[in-house]
């Protein structure tokens, strides 16, 4: 830890070992608003096929506090950059509420909030909901706010912006391809999950770190010798995705815990729909702000009859009674699947005819009628498209020279394979047998037949 900061205390962390803090970062943890994220899962409801996926949103958000640290760090040491104590503070603050925003089972609220706010709230994409109420949050809640104080909390939200047209290396450090916040998720989500596959040599990465000049602005980047370690960080994102993030129990989950609040809204839950009707009046950042994991299970349970879709969903999840994955196909295999280049134009399709798609394959794997789903999806994480730029692997920027940068899939080899493999799309059907199924052989024959037969029909 650099000089320029008082560190009073420490925390320890079972990724990073001992994590010094400040006096102002121990401030911003002991509000009620930050304590809220000991509350909500990394993962949402992975424990049920992952026992160890308990972490929360707290342990990650101080590891990424932590990792951004060590990146000034090696930048200073390495003369890349000459910072104020001031400015060290604001990033390591800016990577301690990155996730301030997450809302019940993290990343599903940003689902929920999309489709069930009003359309004249309505962001442009899933991430800017997510974004504007941590900013929100950060802004607006007194707590926080008299912590950092006005010009500091400006000086946060400008940081974690990604409407700015041209961002430098500050925001590349908390939000950017080679950034703090995957960093900490690989390490911490293997570890918790017992998996290995997102595990990189972290020090190695850090310290291959330098910065090039683009547009005026300084930005992340890699040294041209440090790509292998590039290589294996960007391994560890594409195995665990394989192995944790795309794993048949996260999308069941997922898609129970998404139809359960559905229903239980469409019931009349007007709590719930209260937090996920997402409106600018400043009532609701503090509504949003009582939300956790529990209270939304137990809300669901508690206000849905007992015969209900949502109290159904939530009270098998509580018991983990999950719906069955049926078959899992992949778009290339089909007739014709070629033609379905994207994610979004399959989603499309599905609109088109899809409750006579469902009610066939229920009626030919003798489905309980209501609880079958036809989820698309590919191992990609889908490119955010701002102003200036992806974020995504393929804006690691590599510097090769002075006055030369590339981009990583220039240099590497092994990526080109990661993305063709990720440009694979996949069709999985869930729902819940009435009889003992068919071998997964036969389960899979019988539903590439009907999803070709589903899919010459719209195209």
């Amino acid at each position: 830890m650099s000089g320029k900061l008082k560190i009073c205390g420490e925390i320890r962390d079972p990724i990073h070992g001992l994590i010094p803090v400040t006096d102002i970062e121990f401030k911003v943890m002991d509000t009620s608003s930050f304590q809220r994220l000991r509350r909500i899962k990394q993962l949402a409801l992975a424990d049920l096929g992952f026992h160890g996926a308990m972490h929360n949103r707290f342990g990650h958000s101080v590891g990424v506090m932590h990792i951004a640290s060590k990146m000034i760090e090696h930048l200073e040491n390495a003369g890349e950059v000459k910072l104020k104590g001031t400015e060290m503070q604001d990033i390591r603050l800016a990577g301690l509420l990155h996730d301030i925003g997450h809302g019940p089972f993290s990343h599903i609220s940003e689902y929920l909030l999309k489709y069930m706010s009003p359309q004249s709230e309505k962001k442009g994409n899933i991430e800017e909901i997510h974004e504007a109420i941590s900013h929100r949050i950060i802004a607006e809640d007194r707590t926080i706010k008299d912590v950092l104080g006005e010009a500091r909390t400006m000086r946060i939200i400008s940081i974690l912006s990604t409407d700015q047209p041209s961002p430098d290396f500050k925001h590349d450090l908390v939000s950017g391809p080679l950034d703090a916040d995957k960093m900490d998720y690989l390490l911490r989500d293997s570890y918790f999950t017992g998996v290995k596959y997102g595990v990189f040599d972290l020090d190695r990465l850090i310290n291959v770190l330098t910065m090039t000049d683009e547009n005026r602005m300084k930005r992340l980047a890699a040294k041209r010798e440090g790509v292998q370690a590039v290589e294996q960080y960007v391994l560890a994102k594409y195995f665990i995705a394989h192995q944790v993030y795309q794993h048949r129990i996260r999308h069941i989950t997922d898609k129970m815990i998404i139809e359960g609040v559905s229903a239980s809204i469409t019931d009349g839950n007007e709590d719930l729909k209260k937090v996920y009707s997402y409106s600018k009046k400043k009532a609701y950042v503090t509504e949003y702000l009582k939300w956790d994991d529990e209270l939304v299970c137990q809300s669901v349970l508690s206000n849905s009859k007992r015969g209900s879709k949502g109290y159904k969903y939530f009270s098998m999840l509580r018991d983990r009674q999950l719906l069955k994955e049926i078959s899992n196909i992949r778009v290339n295999e089909l007739d014709g699947g070629e033609s379905l280049q994207a994610i979004e134009k399959i989603e499309e399709i599905r609109k088109s005819n899809y409750d006579d798609l469902v009610s066939t394959i229920e009626q030919e794997f003798s489905l309980l009628p209501g609880f079958t789903h036809v989820l698309a999806y590919s191992l990609k994480v889908p490119l955010i498209q701002k102003s200036f730029g992806i974020v995504d692997e393929q804006s690691i920027r590599i510097k090769c020279s002075e006055k030369t940068t590339t981009l990583l899939e220039n240099e590497s080899p092994l990526y080109g394979g990661i993305v063709d493999d990720a440009k694979n799309h996949f069709i999985q059907i869930i729902g819940i047998p009435k009889i003992k199924l068919k071998s997964r052989e036969s389960r899979e024959k019988l539903s590439k037949k009907i999803l070709t037969k589903y899919f010459e029909g719209n195209l």
